[in-house]
């Protein structure tokens, strides 16, 4: 475990920003599905998509980072239009609670999208058909 928190303290400050607005993100998501929006019910398939990218972009895996900024997006979309639902019903609590999804999941897709967690991540992750690529061996003949 502490493994883990020392190598989460070595990454630049963008990508520990990224991190924790993710997983916030992501906690909030949860928390406002189970107790505003589906009324004590989270859908599994929600879980294993949060857990899965959070875990990957921890992982420094450029392609979870890449498709994490895409799926934020599609998030932050998706809540704005319900922030703006619940605004015009007159429901700012309800309105609040999803304004504050917005505000998380795009503070996560500003961090990873900057260009140090754009580098970090290309530099951290394994490139792709190098070193997964089996060589033929030299028979000297």
């Amino acid at each position: 475990m502490v493994h883990v928190i020392e190598e989460f303290k070595a990454f630049p400050n963008s990508v520990r920003n990224a991190i924790v607005f993710l997983v916030a993100g992501w906690l909030w998501h949860y928390v406002s599905l189970y107790r505003y929006f589906y009324s004590g019910n989270i859908p599994f398939k929600q879980i294993v998509i949060g857990v899965s990218v959070c875990f990957f972009v921890f992982r420094i895996r450029n392609w979870a980072r890449v498709l994490c900024i895409v799926c934020n997006i599609l998030i932050v979309v998706m809540y704005l239009t319900v922030t703006f639902s619940f605004l015009s019903a007159g429901k700012t609590h309800y309105a609040t609670v999803a304004g504050f999804n917005v505000v998380l999941f795009s503070l996560a897709t500003y961090f990873l999208a900057v260009g140090e967690s754009s580098r970090f991540f290309k530099e951290r992750s394994p490139a792709p058909g190098k070193d997964n690529v089996a060589k033929p061996e030299e028979d000297g003949v």
